[in-house]
């Protein structure tokens, strides 16, 4: 019996997935992440306020910008996946809705 056919069981000959980063490194990577992100996104605004209009760098603003999104990013993933919060297809809570709704 399964609810749909993306929840059919899986073949024999199929492996368990592992993930790539030991689960026990999540909180640590997550704190690591977030606070040079957030050290990069407060050199970021001091930049922005001390330097005058026209002394400022395009190429360096976006540099920093753009590191401290994606250590946020990332900081924020791990700090999810450390807390337990997992994303859920939307095509599975679908189906499970519609079979719900037929009993």
């Amino acid at each position: 019996f399964s609810l749909s056919p993306l929840m059919a069981p899986l073949p024999d000959v199929t492996r368990a997935f592992l993930s790539p980063v030991n689960p026990g490194l999540y909180p640590l990577l997550s704190f690591l992440l977030l606070a040079v992100g957030v050290s990069l996104m407060a050199w970021f605004f001091v930049y922005e306020v001390t330097h005058g209009k026209f002394n400022r760098c395009a190429a360096k603003e976006a540099v920093i910008a753009s590191c401290a999104s994606l250590l946020l990013g990332f900081g924020s993933l791990f700090l999810m996946l450390a807390a337990g919060v997992y994303v859920q297809d939307v095509r599975i809570r679908m189906s499970l809705k519609k079979t719900k709704k037929k009993k």
